[in-house]
């Protein structure tokens, strides 16, 4: 049997656009964890016990202390679990056989990329319906980026954004859109 390797969701060209950096992360896995009302608090306990975090409230991120795991709100009793992936392929049978709440593997559908820069919310400002001050971290929210629905979560070091990977490469363009009309180069690029 081959061992599969991570292939990047997008075609387009990534890298450093002026002071910007973009870059896609493909090693995480991604697991959507939806808590019945009355397991919320046991799964809370289990995710505290096993992996070091928080189930946030509305609009919050939570990393472990290494910062390898991470869990941010995506709705009511809704939650995205991150990792590395390496550390259990199987990580979606392995937390829905805790029975603490409905799990669904998310690894495939979602594109992360990780977006480092001066004036990103002044950037933001050009590319999604976010005001400024809620740019800080640790803050997740749902948003549209060039009618995609997307999350964006910031963080110490950056700003991610998660998209559908069918629509990866839309969505890369129109960051790149925005990048360029920062840096004052929007009539030599084409979305």
């Amino acid at each position: 049997m081959f061992d599969l390797l991570p292939s990047p969701a997008t075609t387009e060209a990534l890298g450093e656009f002026g002071a910007y950096k973009l870059s896609e992360v493909m090693q995480n896995a991604l697991i959507s964890l939806a808590v019945p009302k009355d397991r919320v608090e046991g799964a809370r306990r289990f995710v505290r016990e096993q992996y070091g975090l928080e189930l946030p409230e509305s609009e919050s991120i939570c990393v472990n202390h290494d910062q390898s795991y991470a869990a941010f709100w995506i709705a009511r009793s809704q939650w995205m679990l991150e990792r590395p992936e390496l550390h259990d392929p199987n990580w979606a049978v392995t937390l829905a056989a805790e029975n603490i709440g409905y799990v669904t593997e998310q690894t495939g559908a979602w594109v992360r990329l990780d977006l480092e820069g001066p004036m990103l919310s002044t950037l933001f400002q050009r590319l999604a319906n976010v005001p400024s001050e809620r740019l800080v971290e640790p803050t997740a929210m749902r948003t549209a980026i060039h009618h995609l629905g997307v999350f964006v979560v910031c963080r110490s070091s950056c700003i991610s954004i998660y998209g559908p990977r069918s629509s990866a490469d839309s969505l890369v363009r129109s960051v790149k859109f925005a990048i360029h009309t920062i840096n004052g180069l929007e009539n030599k690029y084409e979305v």
